[in-house]
C-alpha cells in the first residue's frame, strides 16, 4: 500500500503557473473596475436627466427611467458583489485549490455575461424606447434626432463590446485551465 501511495500520479505544479493566473485575474479585475465607473457615470447622467425633465411626475417616464436606471444599478451591484467574491479568493492557498476556486469564480462571471447582462441590456433598451416620446417632447428636434441616430450605433457598439469582452474572458479562462493542467 505504501508503495502504491508513493507511486500515485500527482500532477506537477507549473513553475510559474500561478503568476500567469494572478496576472490574468488582475487584468480582468481592472476591466471590471472600468465597467463599474462607466456604468456609475451613466447612472448619474440618467438621474440628472430624470430630475431635469421631472420624470417622477409622469407614469410613463418614471417607468422608462426606472427600467434604465434599475438595470444599470443592478449591473453595478452584480459587479460589486463579483469584486467582493474575487477579493475572498486568497492567493496563499495551495496552487491547485486556488486555481479551482478562481475557475469557479470566472465560470460564474460567464453566467453573468451570457445570461444576466443580455437580459439587463434588453431591459435598458425597453426603458429607452419608453422614454422616446418624453425625449421628443422635452428636447430640441436636433438633439432628439441625434439621440435616435446615435443610440442605434451605441447599442450596436455595446453589443459588440460585450461579445468581445465575453470572448476575451473565455480565452483567459481557457488559458488558466491550461496553466492549471500543465
Amino acid at each position: 500500500m505504501k508503495s502504491a501511495w508513493e507511486q500515485r500520479n500527482i500532477p506537477e505544479i507549473p513553475k510559474d503557473g500561478y503568476k500567469g493566473i494572478i496576472k490574468d485575474s488582475l487584468h480582468l479585475k481592472r476591466k471590471q473596475m472600468t465597467i463599474q465607473v462607466v456604468l456609475g457615470v451613466t447612472i448619474v447622467v440618467l438621474l440628472l436627466f430624470m430630475f431635469r425633465i421631472s420624470a417622477f411626475d409622469k407614469d410613463r417616464s418614471t417607468l422608462g427611467m426606472l427600467l434604465m436606471i434599475g438595470s444599470l444599478v443592478l449591473r453595478v451591484s452584480i459587479e460589486l458583489f463579483s469584486r467582493v467574491q474575487f477579493k475572498s479568493l486568497v492567493p496563499t492557498l495551495q496552487f491547485k485549490e486556488y486555481s479551482e476556486k478562481i475557475l469557479i469564480f470566472y465560470k460564474s462571471r460567464l453566467m453573468i455575461h451570457y445570461l444576466i447582462t443580455p437580459v439587463l441590456f434588453i431591459i435598458y433598451i425597453i426603458g429607452f424606447i419608453i422614454m422616446l416620446p418624453i425625449f421628443k417632447s422635452t428636447l430640441s428636434h436636433g438633439f432628439y434626432s441625434y439621440i435616435i441616430f446615435s443610440s442605434v450605433f451605441i447599442f450596436i457598439f455595446l453589443t459588440l463590446l460585450i461579445i468581445i469582452h465575453v470572448k476575451n474572458e473565455i480565452r483567459i479562462i481557457n488559458k488558466m485551465k491550461n496553466n492549471m493542467n500543465e
